[in-house]
């Protein structure tokens, strides 16, 4: 994984899981994070993490994220596509179907 490869390269540490309970606030910035297994991990550029942003905003204090933020993430639904892929390639992908032919995905 590129990402990983770039974290660690630049000092940074990757930990699994790890069940993340809250952020730990200093001067109104996360400053780090306390886990559910009574760890806690303090950072000094950044914390990434693939929690839901839904969940996110119960990490810390309302008052930290700001109202537009809140009326974002309550006001905020999940369409049909959640996770999304971008691919140069020189020619449109194949998928497999039934009856193992193959189709070609052309967008419209």
């Amino acid at each position: 994984m590129a990402l990983a490869r770039f974290i660690e390269a630049h000092g940074g540490v990757i930990l699994t899981n790890k069940w993340i309970k809250g952020l730990i606030v200093e001067n109104g910035k996360c400053a780090g994070v306390e886990c559910e297994d009574g760890s806690s991990y303090r950072a000094e550029k950044a914390i990434l993490s693939t929690i839901h942003i839904k969940h996110l905003i119960d990490m810390a204090p309302r008052e930290l994220w700001g109202q537009d933020f809140i009326d974002g993430v309550d006001t905020w639904k999940a369409g049909l596509t959640l996770f999304e892929t971008n691919y140069a390639t020189t020619e449109p992908p194949k998928y497999a179907v039934a009856g193992g032919r193959s189709r070609r995905c052309i967008p419209e």
